[in-house]
């Protein structure tokens, strides 16, 4: 039942709305919006107020910027978030426990994420609780968290200035 309707002016300096980068549903009803340069921000849906979840060290580096510029994000089915981030790879965040689990390139390890700008993720209809990650210049990799390894998929597509991108993913 709706009680209150809460707006928000976008002429407000710091309002979150304004410049946003990705955006998830958690399945408590928990709003998680991921900002271009001040991280990621959770809101109930009740109160007007957004939290800010810190993670990282650069966290309070300078008021009003973060490093980790989000891209993408999605809550899979066990209500983990995945976010995407630019030159920092993939998080993994369970707000039942709050640790974040970083995925980055390693050249060193084949199971390591293809790269580090991931700009698509999608929860996986056929392979269940495979997440897939369309990264920039890396192509497309399946995470699968029995092995906690990546995989490259062999996907056809038009190679582009970055070596073969996957912004979107759609099963």
């Amino acid at each position: 039942r709706l009680e209150r309707i809460h707006t928000y002016a976008a002429q407000e300096p710091n309002a979150i709305w304004r410049y946003f980068s990705g955006v998830t549903l958690d399945h408590e009803g928990n709003l998680w919006i991921g900002k271009d340069s001040r991280g990621l921000f959770r809101h109930d849906g009740i109160s007007p107020e957004f939290r800010q979840i810190p993670f990282g060290s650069e966290y309070d580096r300078k008021p009003n910027t973060y490093d980790k510029q989000i891209r993408a994000m999605l809550t899979d089915k066990s209500g983990i978030i995945w976010i995407g981030t630019i030159l920092e790879g993939l998080f993994k965040y369970d707000p039942n426990s709050e640790p974040f689990i970083h995925y980055s390139y390693n050249p060193e390890n084949p199971h390591s994420i293809s790269g580090d700008e991931a700009f698509g993720i999608h929860e996986s209809g056929i392979y269940p609780n495979r997440i897939y990650v369309g990264l920039r210049g890396g192509g497309l990799d399946m995470y699968n968290p029995q092995t906690g390894y990546f995989k490259p998929v062999n996907v056809a597509f038009g190679s582009d200035m970055f070596g073969g991108s996957v912004r979107a993913i759609l099963e």
